[in-house]
């Protein structure tokens, strides 16, 4: 949209309606190939999942920090330099920080988070600041040549300018010679400290050190797991694991860090859990089943009607409705349920581990034991007991269907009759709120369960 927009409107300001014979068109046949992508994305779109990112309204601070007024004033040369020199890279650069602002402010609380687009905008405006470097140091250039015939200050300047651009763009990323972060977490270079502290460099450090590094202090715990879940797998067949969450799991690397299961354990053991959250239609069920089993869970979709405790005999009917193989707990209130559980089988334990609790500004350390269960009748298609019924009033895919989904998937007492969006005319329609009739189940129907919602596909 951004570039389709800025190259419209460089056209109309050259005025050079003859151009409209080149535009045109690289418009269509880009256009063409943006479509062969773009149009099956926003068909399935209503399929994805919404996350409920909440919409920034603060929109002066965020698009305008009084921090960064330096920022504001070089691209603001920068962009008034490019029209008046005709530069139609600075203008073009121009026009996408306006568009980007615009649709920062105009969005509306939807799939696409408004704050999505202010790295767009930043983007633009240090670019720009680049223009006006490279402008300033063409405008000296042409004063000296004006005025100067020797050659000794045109070679200077570019030279100038050109070391003047690098420090300009490497003091933010700390990347000069020389550099140094202090203890604070600012940068600093022959003498020159930078305003903010960034947690950055210690990000980077974090994410890209690896899982073996000494600074992850649950390293050996998680080599130690993933080699027992090796095990199970060649003695238990292979499927996919759903493992209880907590914060403290980023002591092995990131919270995430048993998402790699089936990259350790070469395909065998699945992750329920997986990365792409957004582009998955099971992502709300997955959660909801997290929050089930975890004392900790970490609730990330907003508007889901989350359960206010742990109630594993749920969550392992809902394992058992999305053909999950192994649950893996960790915590003793967990455990002692999950023992308890006619549903699950312990197969094998790992551990004990020392974890670090934060808690009220200090650290507790206590020792915790990862208990292996497989889940029964976890079969991932199986045949339907009771013809489903067709929902009226709620449209396939989007926050609707969500809703009555997941209320469906959190009362057990309605899971005898799978509730779809659309199917033949033979079977019954029921209002989305409505309580199925046990006349409505007589029929039988071999379906694989895995057509149905909710969809029993693996979270990724």
């Amino acid at each position: 949209m951004f570039a389709i927009g800025g190259a419209i409107v460089l056209t109309v300001m050259r005025w050079a309606w003859r151009a409209l014979e080149w535009t045109l068109p690289v418009l269509v046949v880009g256009g063409a190939l943006i479509a062969f992508w773009a149009l099956p994305f926003y068909y399935r779109l209503p399929y994805a999942t919404d996350m409920g990112y909440e919409k920034y309204t603060t929109y002066l601070s965020l698009l305008f920090p009084q921090k960064d007024l330096w920022l504001f004033l070089l691209a603001g040369t920068g962009f008034l330099l490019a029209l008046l020199r005709a530069n139609r890279i600075g203008t073009f650069l121009g026009i996408m920080a306006f568009l980007a602002a615009i649709v920062f402010r105009v969005a509306p609380q939807a799939r696409l988070w408004n704050a999505r687009v202010l790295p767009f905008w930043y983007l633009c405006l240090y670019l720009l600041v680049g223009i006006a470097f490279m402008e300033l140091g063409a405008l000296l250039v042409e004063s000296f040549r004006a005025t100067e015939s020797r050659r000794g200050p045109l070679i200077g300047i570019p030279i100038f300018t050109a070391l003047v651009a690098l420090v300009w763009v490497n003091f933010p990323l700390q990347n000069l010679p020389f550099g140094h972060v202090t203890n604070s977490g600012k940068y600093s270079w022959l003498g020159i400290t930078s305003s903010d502290s960034s947690y950055i460099p210690s990000w980077v450090y974090w994410n890209y050190s690896g899982y073996q590094s000494p600074d992850k202090a649950r390293q050996q715990e998680y080599f130690s797991l993933i080699a027992k879940m090796t095990q199970v797998g060649q003695s238990y067949g292979c499927g996919r694991a759903m493992w209880e969450y907590e914060p403290e799991m980023d002591q092995m690397g990131t919270p995430d860090a048993l998402m790699l299961l089936p990259y350790w354990t070469h395909g065998c053991i699945g992750s329920q859990e997986g990365l792409y959250y957004e582009s998955s239609a099971t992502t709300p069920y997955h959660f909801l089943v997290d929050a089930e089993l975890s004392d900790h869970p970490p609730n990330p979709e907003r508007g889901l009607n989350y359960p206010s405790g742990p109630n594993v005999a749920q969550g392992i009917q809902h394992l058992q409705m999305l053909g999950v193989k192994y649950f893996m707990a960790l915590t003793p209130d967990i455990e002692r349920q999950a023992d308890t559980n006619s549903n699950l089988q312990l197969l094998d334990t790992v551990g004990p581990f020392p974890v670090s609790y934060p808690s009220g500004g200090k650290t507790s350390v206590q020792q915790r034991t990862w208990k292996i269960y497989e889940v029964a009748n976890n079969d991932l298609v199986t045949p339907l007991v009771n013809q489903p019924v067709v929902m009226t009033g709620v449209a396939p895919g989007g926050k609707l269907w969500e809703k009555a989904s997941a209320s469906w998937y959190l009362d057990p007492s309605r899971w005898g009759v799978f509730e779809a969006a659309s199917g033949p005319k033979a079977w019954t329609r029921v209002r989305s709120n409505a309580t199925v009739l046990p006349a409505h189940r007589s029929q039988m129907w071999t379906c694989p369960i895995s057509t149905r919602a909710p969809s029993r596909s693996r979270l990724t």
